[in-house]
């Protein structure tokens, strides 16, 4: 479940970096759209942790 959270917080804060241009969406799609860019966010920190940092 924490990661689920984690995931959701990732996801908040890159919309927040891109929402602007995507005001107009509804709220549901807004969720979906945070889970999938957290996803991708986590998977992409996991990657760099696993080769080993930058």
């Amino acid at each position: 479940m924490e990661g689920l959270i984690g995931i959701l917080i990732i996801g908040w804060l890159i919309w927040m970096i891109i929402r602007h241009p995507l005001k107009s969406f509804s709220f549901i799609f807004k969720i979906g759209i945070m889970f999938i860019l957290g996803i991708g966010a986590f998977l992409g920190l996991y990657y760099f942790m696993m080769k080993g940092g930058f």
